[in-house]
């Protein structure tokens, strides 16, 4: 199963997507997305090592073999759609060197037409690839989609813990949710821990962001 580290895969593989949309390329159909593998590297936060680019052809097999189970309802019908993450993975090496010149990924059709549709994709702050914990980079993600525009917004222990994913215990979860909040290593937020309510607050650290918010809800926008 793919991990959230292969993620980075395709968090890069968007954003050259969308790049090239920016400059004209048709993306009308779903095609290929032709990435450079050290480009791919440097901009992660990887050396450019054998062993990372192993992990890179790694990451595009779990991708593949990745299933996404979905069922949607239309017209009073419901749909099941069964499709893997990525369709395809191709890595075209130097025969002399053996060397990676190449590499193609194919989105699934769900995620092409999300990506291709969405006029607006949320950034991520570069230091985001810098973070070694899996659960912090859950948890920034987390707090990307949810704290917006907000100065802060709070969450309870119980359903955070559900909505990282994670498949330790509930109080195993609290240890690990009180040593990111000491560590306090989340770009762009930072996060405090209720013991009485159970509760964790996600804050901006941006000054003007939290400025802009609290004008925002004098003048009730």
């Amino acid at each position: 199963m793919a991990n959230i580290w292969d993620k980075d895969i395709l968090i890069f593989a968007i954003s050259t997507m969308r790049e090239a949309m920016n400059k004209g390329v048709d993306f009308s159909e779903n095609r290929p997305i032709n990435i450079t593998a050290y480009n791919f590297m440097v901009s992660t936060n990887r050396a450019a090592s054998g062993s990372n680019y192993e992990r890179l052809k790694s990451g595009l097999e779990r991708m593949v073999g990745t299933t996404i189970s979905t069922n949607i309802a239309t017209d009073g019908q419901v749909t099941d759609d069964i499709f893997p993450l990525i369709t395809k993975g191709k890595i075209v090496k130097s025969e002399s060197t053996g060397k990676m010149e190449k590499v193609e990924i194919t989105l699934c059709d769900w995620l092409f037409n999300a990506v291709v549709n969405t006029k607006e994709l949320l950034t991520i702050n570069r230091d985001y690839f810098k973070l070694t914990s899996g659960l912090d980079r859950r948890l920034y993600e987390i707090a990307r989609k949810h704290c917006g525009q907000q100065a802060s917004w709070k969450i309870s222990l119980e359903l955070l813990h559900h909505k990282t994913g994670s498949q330790s215990p509930l109080k195993a979860f609290r240890q690990s949710m009180k040593k990111s909040i000491s560590a306090n290593v989340l770009p762009d937020y930072h996060m405090t821990y209720n013991e009485k309510t159970d509760q964790v607050t996600f804050q901006q650290r941006d000054s003007k962001a939290v400025i802009a918010s609290i004008i925002n809800d004098s003048l009730g926008c």
